[in-house]
């Protein structure tokens, strides 16, 4: 026990300097990037293992075995090794005071300890766990870890392990500590962790240790399920739609039986057939299933594929529906109507500010990242009258304004531009000298998977443009 101790103490300042270490270096950016990445590869997920510490207390078992708590023991043949914890003539633990060893002497044997655990079917686990190897000489014990990916028990005294278990590499880390690690997919709602040792035979003593054992959901590699079998489109995927609102596509659909779900999609230009983007993953097993993609800008064109994965005859299999293509709304698009004209309480600062032939409009949403458009009409001087041949002024018709305050339509609209913000910025060109601008600014964003658009004030310019006009001054991008 006392060697443990001093072990995890000789740790524990390893790890403090190594801490010391990184503090002194997260201030530089040349290491900041590294150490993020360093802290990111840890799971985010629990253990799941109980008592994977082997810390807990250990339970008697015939003949004269001890297994640690929620741990069993199994064995090939009646080749036996006895179970035990470290003793202090045998006190190796990687961490703690504690850990599972079993051994035999004058005989080799195939064991190990197993434990059955809840797991979700077709997520990926990881199970690792420390061993360490004890032989005279240098034989060969043949470590490694496995998962059964139907969660099936272990016996003592078997004729053979049961087959579909997926295996590690073999590793021997013989008077050493050395990490065992393997993943794999549930195909049941249980999974069982394995620990397995088998040494050559012909020396006299076998030891085999196990402590810090872990097992963690992880995530399929690139975040992506498994691709299906088959492009071939199924029927196990239903009632497929797809809505655009705005810069959100929201796509739709059901499953003939729960399953995880993901959406694959490319966004114009890209390769016909191949998909290289992906949503998040949808974890929880369902029937039914809403996907959205988000920040779409004008004139995305977005093919797509749905995709499922569930149990079929005990294995994971992805089903995939037929691709679809939707567009969002173009820039000569305009935002829906509001559904009330009156102004809007989140429109603040709009300004509109003549430059030469071009009207420049701004505003604020602050908090509320909206798309930006304007809806306006121009109305164009009178021509001038003379009453008699004798005037010698110009006269203009009166200019008469109809309320802009209800349901007018809108002749003319900027540009659509789709990305939410909360600055926004148009531009009307083109304008004359005498023109005068009613506008109105939109802004829109969605909710609860709805549009919701609100109107700014009215506002009413009139220009005045010099008669030449160089267009070198004019400003060369505005948005």
């Amino acid at each position: 026990m006392k060697r443990c101790t001093r072990l995890c103490a000789f740790r524990l300042l390893v790890i403090a300097a190594l801490l010391i270490l990184l503090l002194a270096v997260m201030t530089d950016p040349h290491y900041t990037w590294a150490v993020s990445n360093l802290f990111s590869l840890v799971p985010d997920d629990e253990n799941l293992l109980e008592n994977g510490s082997m810390e807990a207390s250990f339970y008697w078992q015939s003949p004269n075995h001890f297994v640690a708590q929620g741990w069993h023991r199994w064995w090939v043949g009646d080749s036996i090794p006895e179970y035990d914890d470290v003793r202090p003539w045998r006190p190796w633990c990687y961490d703690g005071e504690h850990a599972q060893v079993y051994f035999r002497w004058g005989a080799t044997y195939t064991a190990g300890i197993f434990q059955k655990v809840s797991a979700q079917p077709c997520r990926l686990y990881q199970f690792s766990i420390y061993g360490r190897n004890h032989s005279n000489t240098a034989a060969a014990h043949h470590a490694r870890v496995g998962i059964d990916p139907w969660g099936r028990d272990l016996e003592i005294g078997m004729d053979s392990l049961p087959s579909g278990i997926t295996w590690s590499p073999e590793k021997t880390y013989m008077y050493e500590w050395g990490r065992h690690v393997i993943t794999a997919e549930a195909h049941s709602d249980t999974i069982t962790v394995i620990t397995y040792a088998s040494p050559d035979p012909g020396y006299p003593t076998y030891d085999t240790f196990w402590d810090a054992a872990t097992l963690v959901r992880v995530p399929f590699p690139d975040e992506r399920l498994p691709e299906p079998g088959s492009w071939e489109p199924s029927d196990f995927i239903r009632n497929l739609s797809a809505k655009v609102i705005l810069y959100e596509l929201t796509i739709t659909w059901d499953t003939a039986e729960p399953a995880l779900a993901q959406v694959w999609y490319n966004i114009a230009d890209g390769e016909e057939g191949e998909h290289p983007y992906t949503t998040a993953l949808n974890t929880t097993l369902r029937s039914h299933h809403s996907i959205t993609i988000s920040n779409l800008e004008t004139g995305d064109v977005v093919s797509f594929v749905t995709l499922a994965r569930h149990l079929s005859n005990d294995r994971c299999v992805t089903e995939v529906s037929a691709s679809q293509v939707v567009s969002a709304p173009k820039a000569t698009d305009r935002v829906p109507p509001p559904s009330s004209w009156a102004p809007s309480k989140i429109i603040t600062d709009l300004q509109a500010k003549p430059a030469l032939d071009m009207l420049l409009i701004s505003w604020n949403t602050p908090g509320f990242p909206s798309t930006t458009q304007v809806w306006y009409d121009i109305i164009r001087p009178s021509p001038p009258i003379s009453s008699t041949p004798g005037m010698s002024h110009t006269l203009y018709l009166p200019l008469i304004i109809t309320s802009y305050l209800g349901d007018h339509v809108y002749e003319f609209a900027t540009p659509l531009d789709l990305r939410p913000t909360t600055h926004h910025q148009a531009v009307i060109e083109g304008l004359s000298d005498g023109d005068t601008v009613i506008l109105v600014a939109l802004s829109g964003r969605v909710e609860d998977g709805q549009a919701v658009v609100e109107p700014s004030n009215v506002v009413q310019v009139k220009m005045s443009v010099p008669s030449t006009i160089t267009r070198t001054y004019l400003p060369a991008v505005y948005r």
